[in-house]
């Protein structure tokens, strides 16, 4: 109750906004009206998969690059909490330091991990610091009733981020920003000027768009929105998703069973992540990394599939995002014979 937000231009837009808050509520009237130099070092903690919209919003912000502070991730390339939890702890007890927000993420971009939402947002409530998720990929999951669960926690956030046009079928662009709490939205992005009307408290016109993000001219985002879960349904759109994770996780049995692949992080949500490793040579990584990148290559210049690569523990990965209403589970099976097939002539 009392939430609220704005749907913006993307994620990257979303993030900013969400992190412009978090930073004037850390520091203060004194940040609005001085400039950072004002006040304590702000600091900004994220996993080392964050996403790089978080960072580029941390240089746009005046906090800093020096001022992130990388959290260690697991197997599973999810935030470690008892990092988490020691690296507040210290900076609990720093004077000059001030912690402007902990980012975690429901869905990384690079293999679909989930950070363990409830144990972060725990942590951020007995420290007092501002939680934002990125959920720009994974906040989809929240359509399911199967998937649910796997954000568990991301209800006790200040800020959610979640993109519209990467899982919900919908066009570029539609993000929407949540703010738990609005007014300190419009204690960031409300300002007074001649030319812009006084909103009448007791209209209906009392969410102006503009006291919610940087965005003053904006389009009508919303229609499309609301065309959509009118048309196809909540019950439609979260079947849609739930199927993509299913195919995803049929990929990686499939994987897991192949001798020439390696299954690199379990599906958590859409996303699977393996590699092309031939039983009949011995290579070493540097090869393999050059291998796999072919066999992405040569599926592109194919046309049949699309994947993209992505790093993860410094190795070159296969990485397959399913978003597609219309995938079934024999592509999944012509794309394993694909990789295999192009393994083998690329090796």
């Amino acid at each position: 109750d009392g939430a609220g937000g704005v749907l913006q231009g993307g994620g990257s837009m979303a993030n900013l906004s969400a992190l412009a808050v978090a930073r004037n509520q850390a520091l203060g009237t004194a940040n609005i009206e001085q400039g950072l130099h004002a006040g304590p070092r702000p600091v900004l903690l994220v996993a080392e998969s964050v996403h790089f919209s978080i960072i580029r919003a941390a240089h746009l912000l005046g906090i800093g690059e020096k001022n992130i502070i990388s959290i260690r991730v697991n197997e599973a390339q999810q935030m470690c909490t008892d990092r988490l939890e020691e690296a507040l702890e210290a900076l609990s007890r720093s004077s000059d330091s001030r912690v402007v927000a902990v980012v975690a993420s429901a869905g990384t971009t690079a293999c679909g991990a989930i950070d363990p939402l409830a144990e972060i947002a725990a942590l951020c409530c007995r420290y007092d610091v501002w939680l934002h998720v990125d959920a720009a990929y994974g906040g989809a999951a929240l359509l399911s009733d199967d998937l649910r669960d796997r954000l568990y926690g991301i209800g006790q956030a200040n800020t959610i981020t979640i993109d519209l046009h990467k899982w919900c079928y919908m066009s570029v662009d539609c993000s929407i920003l949540l703010y738990r709490d609005p007014h300190l939205a419009r204690k960031t992005f409300s300002l007074q000027a001649d030319y812009v009307r006084e909103v009448d408290e007791d209209s209906t016109d009392t969410d102006v768009f503009y006291d919610l993000s940087p965005e003053v001219s904006r389009r009508f985002r919303a229609l499309a929105v609301w065309l959509a879960f009118r048309h196809y349904g909540i019950d439609v759109l979260g079947r849609n998703v739930l199927y993509n994770v299913e195919c995803a996780e049929y990929l990686a049995a499939l994987v897991v069973t192949t001798p020439e692949l390696e299954l690199v992080v379990r599906p958590q949500l859409s996303i699977c992540c393996f590699r092309y490793v031939p039983v009949d040579k011995n290579m070493n990584e540097e090869q393999l990394d050059q291998l796999n990148d072919r066999i992405v290559r040569r599926l592109t210049e194919k046309g049949d599939f699309l994947l993209s690569l992505t790093r993860i523990g410094n190795r070159s990965i296969l990485r397959v995002c399913i978003r597609s209403y219309t995938t079934r589970t024999v592509h999944i099976e012509r794309l394993i014979e694909e990789v295999c097939m192009l393994g083998k002539t690329c090796a």
